[in-house]
């Protein structure tokens, strides 16, 4: 029932962002000319709905977290919600690229400082890692997860609806495996909550006919995927080249936009990205079952 509750949770929050635009805002159709105000709204509550759709699951399937958080895996409801804000406000206010961007570094500069923190003291009072260590991987988790914020801004513009959402939903849904198949079940699961919440949005807005911004919630995905990945790979067992290809399975939506470009069709676009994220996913997938029989079949 775990996974059940982030689609419904989902549902609801798109079925109520519709009945207050319907409501409140404006119902014309884009061409009249007034489709900023509009789609800008219904990008903002994709955003929210993916940030409370994973929140539910995540309680449905650990419970409440304490407060303040004592773990890891209870610091992903906090950046869970500040993914969702940051988002949301990015598609309500249209900030200008600078400040956009200042605000995503600061975002994540509080995600490695504040839930980050225990681990980084911990690596320094065992020497396990040297502060040159620390800083390179600081450094390439930052490197990460703006690269993952540049393509999801380069696909939700040039390609739409599916195209964007099903690449990194694959690479969701293989993190889901990958975590399980490694030990880290239930880090597995909150994978599968955000890959259903994502997969109720592409629903909904299929049903709808399309045309939902839907970039703010892929931002949102892609925050809390990095952030449930490096819980499975730092805390759990899974190893460093299942966790590259799956960082690197929902960048090839950037191949799609360079096939959709050249061709200017976007199922083109959309077809070529999800199968680059398809193959890289079941690579990953197959490493990890791979490394778990070989641990398997060792003398004990």
């Amino acid at each position: 029932m775990g996974i059940v509750w982030p689609a419904v949770a989902t549902g609801v929050i798109l079925a109520f962002g519709v009945i207050l635009r319907r409501r409140f805002g404006d119902t014309r159709p884009p061409s009249a000319g007034h489709a900023g105000k509009r789609t800008s709204f219904d990008g903002a509550v994709a955003a929210i709905a993916i940030s409370i759709g994973y929140c539910v699951g995540h309680i449905a399937i650990l419970g409440w977290p304490s407060f303040p958080p004592v773990s890891a895996e209870h610091w992903l409801i906090p950046v869970a919600l500040l993914a969702g804000l940051l988002a949301a406000l990015e598609c309500a206010y249209r900030l200008p690229s600078a400040a956009r961007w200042i605000v995503r570094v600061a975002a994540l500069g509080a995600f490695l400082v504040i839930p980050l923190d225990p681990l980084w003291r911990y690596f320094a009072e065992t020497r396990e890692w040297s502060g040159w260590t620390t800083t390179v991987w600081m450094a390439g988790f930052v490197a990460v997860f703006l690269a993952g914020w540049v393509s999801s801004d380069i696909s939700a513009r040039r390609l739409a609806g599916w195209a964007v959402t099903v690449p990194i939903g694959v690479a969701i849904a293989g993190l889901a495996i990958v975590a399980a198949i490694s030990g880290s079940a239930s880090l597995g699961q909150l994978a599968g909550a955000l890959a259903v919440s994502l997969g109720t949005l592409t629903l909904a807005d299929a049903i709808t006919g399309g045309g939902r911004p839907i970039g703010g919630a892929v931002s949102v995905c892609w925050f809390l995927m990095i952030a449930v990945l490096f819980n499975a790979f730092t805390f759990g067992e899974v190893t460093s080249l299942p966790a590259s290809l799956l960082v690197g399975a929902p960048l090839g939506s950037l191949v799609g936009v360079s096939t959709a470009g050249l061709r200017t069709n976007r199922w083109v676009g959309g077809i070529t990205a999800t199968v680059v994220s398809l193959l890289m996913t079941a690579f990953a997938v197959f490493l990890a079952y791979r490394e778990y029989t070989s641990l398997e079949e060792l003398p004990y």
